[in-house]
């Protein structure tokens, strides 16, 4: 008994301390680890979490398979944590990252993308299984036929969860474009709002899609597709066509279904945003997607203001929201 006790003891002497989860703080006064998120990144291993303070972050994020089990997590929440992309390439690139990976909590922006087919302006994710979770995804842009602007998934098993993915545009020479692209992909697009972005050819007409799917395997469920310049979805290659379930397709301009139909609990109802002139796309208390039977809530963003066409002093105002959504 002696002789396992000591031979316990010294295999845990034996365990290097660096194998314990460490948290990296980014912060841009100095007062972390690191000034650039980058850096931090390269610094983690598995387990490791990065944890981005306020502040916008003018830098491209790459997260390859060195990271693979890396944290990615704003202290703020999406207001108050900002990556810019600058207009070049994509704004975060994950490759080869497996589980336990994550992106949480951040405005991703300013991304641009012209150069060729199968790449995302937003965020670019291929052979990953990661969780991208609670992001603002808006302002991309791509002029590439085959590219999206907001986020662009292959070959991969990734969870994409209550993201707000609005106002990417993208101007194509065709239709073979969407702001959500799946590629021979098998992740789950859950209780994401994907509205108001604009897919236009080169004489300005609407094209493509707010989310193209080729695969069956994908699974998209809860999700709000509403107001957005082309179809709602583009099922490119089935039938089997990609499995849907309660998501509300709404007043997408060419159409909502493009290849396939609705899957089972989907609806097609105005989702009644608080105000999507103001970039407020949380729920009024009348939506049909606050509680939809069979469904419960679709869409990235619960209640925040009171019934549509009440007064507008019974409306909750965007300040509030903004703490909300913190």
């Amino acid at each position: 008994m002696r002789r396992m006790m000591l031979l316990t003891i010294a295999i845990l002497l034996l365990v290097p301390a660096a194998l314990e989860a460490r948290t990296w703080l980014v912060k841009q006064d100095g007062s972390g680890d690191c000034t650039m998120i980058q850096a931090c990144i390269d610094s983690a291993t598995a387990g490791d979490t990065v944890l981005v303070g306020s502040g916008i972050y003018y830098e491209r994020i790459r997260i390859g398979k060195r990271a693979s089990g890396v944290s990615l997590l704003s202290e703020s929440g999406p207001e108050q944590t900002v990556i810019d992309g600058m207009a070049n390439l994509s704004v975060v690139k994950i490759d080869s990252a497996g589980v336990g990976t994550a992106l949480k909590g951040f405005t991703i922006r300013n991304g641009a993308y012209g150069m060729w087919p199968g790449a995302g302006a937003g965020i670019c994710c291929s052979r990953s299984s990661v969780l991208i979770e609670g992001n603002v995804i808006r302002d991309n842009h791509c002029c590439c036929d085959g590219s999206t602007p907001g986020i662009f998934s292959q070959y991969g098993t990734s969870i994409i969860r209550r993201n707000l993915v609005i106002r990417n545009s993208h101007i194509a020479a065709s239709g073979l474009t969407a702001v959500v692209m799946l590629f021979n992909d098998a992740s789950t697009v859950e209780q994401n709002t994907i509205a108001c972005n604009s897919i236009t050819d080169d004489g300005g007409s609407p094209c493509g899609a707010a989310v193209s799917a080729n695969s069956p395997t994908c699974i998209l469920v809860g999700n709000i597709i509403a107001f957005n310049e082309g179809y709602g979805i583009r099922c490119v290659s089935g039938p089997p066509n990609p499995t849907l379930v309660c998501n509300d397709f709404w007043e997408n301009t060419l159409g909502n279904y493009y290849g396939c139909g609705p899957g089972e609990g989907d609806i097609s109802l105005d989702p009644q945003f608080c105000d999507p002139s103001e970039d407020n796309f949380f729920l009024s208390e009348s939506s049909p997607c606050v509680n939809w039977p069979g469904c419960g809530q679709i869409g990235a963003l619960g209640v925040a203001c009171g019934p549509i066409g009440v007064k507008e002093e019974n409306l909750t105002t965007w300040g509030r929201i903004k703490v909300l959504f913190r």
